[in-house]
């Protein structure tokens, strides 16, 4: 009979993953653009992104270190970061009025 490991093998298991990941994201190039990135409980951390999961209980994660994604006990994950948006544009007027989307609208007020 096949026993399911213990919390601590599989935190163990998922800390030798994100430092293995880690290593060999350290050579990834420079130019390539921001990526989300999963915060584990356990403090590491691996960058890639959400993908769609028939369990709610688990947390798919495509990372290009890893051929397949991997599945995360939700249990296990801290927060998710995902990059910011650029620049705001240059204002083009005298008012700026941000929106619920976090959209700007710019412009002068006529009498």
């Amino acid at each position: 009979m096949i026993s399911e490991p213990d919390a601590s093998a599989r935190e163990h298991g998922l800390r030798i993953l994100t430092m293995l990941g880690l290593c060999l994201a350290s050579g990834a190039q420079a130019a390539e653009p921001p990526r989300s990135v999963v915060h584990l409980m356990n403090g590491s951390f691996l960058p890639g992104e959400l993908r769609g999961s028939a369990d709610s209980q688990v947390l798919r994660w495509e990372s290009p270190i890893f051929a397949r994604p991997l599945e995360l006990p939700l249990s296990s994950v801290k927060a998710i970061h995902y990059p910011g948006s650029a620049a705001p544009p240059k204002a083009a007027g005298e008012f700026a009025f941000e929106l619920v989307d976090d959209d700007m609208l710019f412009g002068d007020l006529v009498g």
